[in-house]
């Protein structure tokens, strides 16, 4: 944990959390339906739909074991920040000063993941472990950094069952989730003179939450399009961590996974030889998570064409961003990719971080 913190660190330092960042966080987004512009609510037919909408575990026929699936999330900023970075001379607080002013207003994230998971109709069950960074800088005059870094951990389980005729489908996903973060103040000399030492005991936070999702989907009788509605809510009743406070003169910022609801609709039609799906979700229909309620941030759309043998492609507007992405399915080897842009001002359009996204599965 010490060594990966490290590794933290190094991307940490460059830039700040500041208040227009306000990205809708969620505890896991799959790298599939991101390339659909993250629509997945009435979709949720994988691994995935412990996060999305266990009712959706119902369309899940064969049951499959993810042994090992490491995912890498990148913003192209902090890849352009690794060039500068590599230039930087230690002691020079002036060049620190030049670097960081460089990157005001460009957000920088990258994340770190794996959900090694047992999926079958009906029932999942799996481990999540999550690293994630975010950073920003701040004040063109004197810059200023507070670097953010978030650790969860934890065990899902998801059950789903049908009524109906199989028509109305309902899930529910029961979660343990170790919550771990660690957030702070960084200036121009500390990165200059590498005074970017911490103490875990005194600024690393942790807390332990049980929570829960239920999911409802509902499909429609009509052979050729597949059309189904669903509602899923996540972090029933919320999962407080309780707000984080590094020192007594530091910012308190909020530490939670707030309760949303999301809705969402689905379409399926074999076209040609591709299996097509269209998909639209609305996310936090009551505008509960985030600073605003910008209905723009909330909207995704997307489209997934699955050939064949192994190929997907998919494409979609994430919170009016254009994301796009692939997959290729070699039944022990399991390779996607989406690049997508997510929304980190203070509503639609006004400031986007463009992601790299992927995802190497390995299992049977």
């Amino acid at each position: 944990m010490k060594k990966l913190m490290a590794v933290a660190c190094v991307f940490m330092a460059l830039g700040s959390v500041q208040a227009a960042a306000v990205e809708m966080d969620k505890l896991y987004t799959g790298v599939r339906p991101l390339g659909m512009g993250n629509t997945f609510t009435a979709i949720a037919d994988d691994e995935n739909a412990a996060f999305y909408n266990p009712a959706g575990l119902t369309s899940t026929e064969e049951g499959k074991v993810e042994i090992l699936n490491p995912k890498i999330d990148v913003s192209t900023n902090t890849l352009d920040f690794q060039k500068d970075a590599s230039n930087l001379k230690t002691g020079d607080t002036v060049g620190a000063v030049d670097m960081m002013r460089k990157y005001i207003g460009k957000h920088q994230h990258l994340g770190a993941s794996a959900f090694p998971n047992y999926t079958r109709h009906n029932f999942e069950i799996g481990y999540l472990y999550k690293l994630g960074f975010d950073a920003e800088v701040n004040s063109p005059s004197y810059p200023v950094l507070q670097a953010d870094l978030k650790n969860d951990a934890g065990v899902f389980m998801a059950l789903a069952h049908s009524f109906m005729d199989d028509r109305l489908r309902l899930g529910a996903t029961l979660k343990y989730v170790q919550h771990k973060r660690f957030y702070k103040e960084y200036t121009a000399v500390d990165i200059a003179n590498n005074n970017t030492s911490y103490n875990f005991t005194d600024d690393l936070k942790s807390a332990n939450k049980i929570g829960g999702d239920l999911g409802a989907t509902y499909h429609f009788e009509s052979e050729a399009w597949k059309p189904r509605v669903a509602l899923a809510v996540q972090n029933v009743g919320g999962m407080d961590f309780g707000d984080y406070q590094a020192t007594a003169t530091s910012p308190v910022v909020p530490n939670a996974y707030k309760q949303q609801i999301n809705l969402g609709f689905a379409v399926t039609r074999q076209i040609w030889v591709m299996k097509t799906t269209m998909a639209m979700d609305y996310d936090d229909i009551g505008g509960n998570v985030g600073t605003d309620k910008d209905k723009g941030k909330r909207l995704h759309m997307g489209a997934e064409m699955k050939f064949p043998k192994i190929l997907a492609l998919r494409v979609g507007l994430n919170q009016g961003y254009l994301s796009y992405g692939a997959g290729l399915d070699f039944w022990l080897l399991k390779l996607d990719y989406a690049y997508y842009k997510e929304e980190v001002g203070a509503y639609a359009g006004q400031r986007e971080d463009a992601r790299h996204v992927v995802e190497l599965s390995i299992g049977f």
